[in-house]
């Protein structure tokens, strides 16, 4: 069973349908495990910690958008993810001027991989 990835794939769609976050990011990790190179268990584990929220959340979200995009440069998804997730960490009042500017500096990069 551990290594049934459509199991744990599957699993995760019944936790996401049922809003069950973080059974559902347990079932993501168990595919990165799995299979560090595939980029879209990166991103789709992104994608849960994102739509999750918060501070530690959205940093995680935007690692897991990072690497997505480092396993694939032409992932269109994964870098507006990274995009979204960087202004946001950009703009939270909780962090100090230096993670502002850096996520800042994220955000343009990823838009400009976008626009081009």
């Amino acid at each position: 069973f551990m290594t049934d990835y459509e199991a744990w794939n599957e699993l995760c769609d019944l936790y996401l349908s049922l809003h069950d976050y973080s059974n559902a990011a347990f079932c993501v990790e168990e595919l990165i495990m799995s299979n560090p190179h595939n980029h879209l268990y990166h991103q789709k584990f992104a994608d849960i910690k994102y739509t999750v929220g918060g501070t530690d959340n959205m940093e995680l979200a935007r690692s897991y958008y990072a690497q997505a995009v480092k396993l694939s440069p032409n992932n269109m998804r994964a870098l507006y993810g990274l995009f979204l997730s960087a202004t946001n960490l950009s703009t939270s009042s909780g962090k100090g001027q230096k993670e502002r500017s850096l996520n800042s500096r994220y955000a343009a990069w990823a838009a400009d991989q976008v626009s081009t």
